[in-house]
């Protein structure tokens, strides 16, 4: 991350007090040179994902990732075509589905479900309003994500330039998210220096 180690160290713990269960973040600066996705990728690990593949597009993408991620969902015998179907089309019984698997995953490995959390990070979410290929999948991809980040067990953060946040209004489910925890705004690295 650009900027001292004082003000990551900084950033980090407010991270920290920010995420929680049935949250949406957003973590917003003004271009991916401001840091912001360094300090969210400190914290998850990377995926890459086709999203311009014509049967999947950014919806089977979130649904290959979460299937990826919870071994447990293979037994339910649910592929990743349906549940981007579902996703698209019934976001609050698929966000249910996918909180069964997190509970059978936990399951599995003798661990509480209460305990458990599935971390779904989006990256430059300002792409699904710039990139031509995404524009008409906006819409299916917020809605599903305003479904899942209700879920206690599932935690929702997105990276998106600040200059984009004004087309969120868009969407009033991700506005009540946000409007109950607002978005942590990075700020360039100078400013950041200039606070340790």
């Amino acid at each position: 991350m650009l900027g001292s180690s004082a003000a990551y160290n900084r950033h980090e713990r407010q991270w920290q007090d920010v995420a929680g269960p049935g949250r949406i973040v957003a973590v917003s600066g003004g271009s991916a040179r401001r840091g912001h996705c360094t300090l969210v990728h400190a914290q998850r690990t990377p995926v890459g994902c086709d999203n311009s593949a014509p049967d999947s597009g950014v919806l089977g993408c979130l649904a290959t990732r979460i299937l990826a991620a919870l071994p447990a969902a293979a037994r339910f015998g649910l592929a990743a075509p349906h549940l981007a179907e579902q996703l698209r089309a019934e976001p609050a019984a698929a966000a249910a589905r996918i909180e069964t698997y997190l509970a059978a995953d936990a399951t599995g490995r003798d661990i509480p479900a209460e305990q458990v959390r599935l971390l779904i990070y989006l990256d430059q979410l300002e792409e699904i309003f710039t990139l031509t290929s995404l524009a008409g999948q906006s819409a299916a991809l917020l809605d599903a994500v305003a479904a899942l980040s209700v879920l206690p067990t599932v935690w929702v953060v997105a990276t998106l330039r600040s200059d984009f946040m004004h087309r969120l209004e868009s969407y009033p489910a991700i506005m009540e998210l946000l409007r109950r925890r607002p978005p942590y705004t990075l700020l360039s690295p100078a400013a950041m220096n200039s606070r340790t």
